[in-house]
């Protein structure tokens, strides 16, 4: 990869390390949405923050994340223009399907 491109990606992600990132359910009151539709909606978005904790013994598997403001904005420009299908998934046995 050229040095450039390597230097333009660092510039892109230490910009989204100091911009101010918001919770899923700060997001859901800006928005007048609840906080498992934000959850859903940013899951796999470029540049969120995810932090997972495995389960371990008597503690349940957690998640965390956080989006950047300028990932805030861009999915809600996305959403303005057309909003794109948010795809449950939900448990059948001990795996997950899409529904």
């Amino acid at each position: 990869m050229p040095a450039a491109c390597v230097a333009g990606q660092f510039a892109m992600d230490k910009q989204l390390l100091f911009e101010k990132h918001y919770s899923p359910q700060q997001i859901a009151a800006l928005w007048g949405r609840s906080g498992r539709f934000i959850r859903e909606l940013f899951q796999d978005e470029p540049g969120v923050q995810k932090v997972d904790r495995p389960e371990k013994m008597h503690k349940r598997r957690y998640s965390s994340i956080r989006v950047p403001e300028s990932v805030m904005v861009r999915v809600g420009l996305r959403l303005q223009n057309g909003p794109r299908a948010i795809t449950r998934k939900i448990r059948v046995g001990s795996s997950f399907q899409k529904s």
